[in-house]
């Protein structure tokens, strides 16, 4: 049908088969049998044959609204398509644990949105085992987690390392009240 459309297209934007066989590259015989089968198939004829001039049935009119229609259809889904390549369009679900949301992900997103305000971008928060079944179920697109996630199951970038240090008071017997029987040796001495 998607062919047959058009050429019934092509015979009804030209007035006459023999021009829009010319404009098609076919024969007139061809584009007659393409039409002839197209309403073989809709059991309605699609031009009046009658008159001098080709003019369209009730059936024809509403074949030709139905193909204006879907080339509208195809037209947007060719510009939908052109957005989404260009990131005008389309939507990015983001996962990542309260630290990690409000240290890095809110200040990049908050960009991301400056940058490209036609991604709907869908920001949540939840415990890093609740994200990684989201993302596993397809749920997320993105997860922002400290827990590498090496393996077959995700795809994983590392973004950067980090170092958390520990302060503790400067006591004398500050690790054995915690139950520590030696400092550990990557504990620095920091004193004022």
């Amino acid at each position: 049908m998607f062919q047959s459309k058009d050429y019934i297209y092509e015979i009804y934007r030209c007035g006459s088969f023999s021009a829009a066989a010319r404009n098609l590259y076919i024969t007139q015989p061809a584009i007659s049998i393409a039409v002839k089968k197209e309403e073989q198939e809709l059991g309605q004829p699609i031009f009046e044959r009658s008159s001098s001039h080709l003019l369209l049935t009730d059936a024809g009119r509403a074949y030709i609204d139905a193909v204006e229609k879907l080339h509208r259809i195809e037209d947007d889904l060719k510009i939908y398509c052109n957005d989404l390549s260009n990131l005008k369009t389309g939507a990015l679900r983001i996962g990542a644990s309260s630290f990690f949301l409000s240290s890095i992900v809110l200040p990049v997103v908050a960009e991301y949105s400056r940058r490209y305000p036609g991604i709907s971008l869908d920001v949540q928060e939840a415990p890093s085992l609740e994200l990684q079944k989201r993302l596993a179920n397809e749920a997320l697109d993105i997860l922002v987690d400290p827990v590498d996630q090496q393996g077959d199951t995700f795809n994983s970038v590392i973004l950067f390392e980090d170092h958390f240090l520990l302060a503790v008071p400067d006591a004398p017997n500050f690790f054995a009240s915690m139950g520590i029987k030696k400092r550990p040796s990557s504990c620095g001495i920091h004193r004022r």
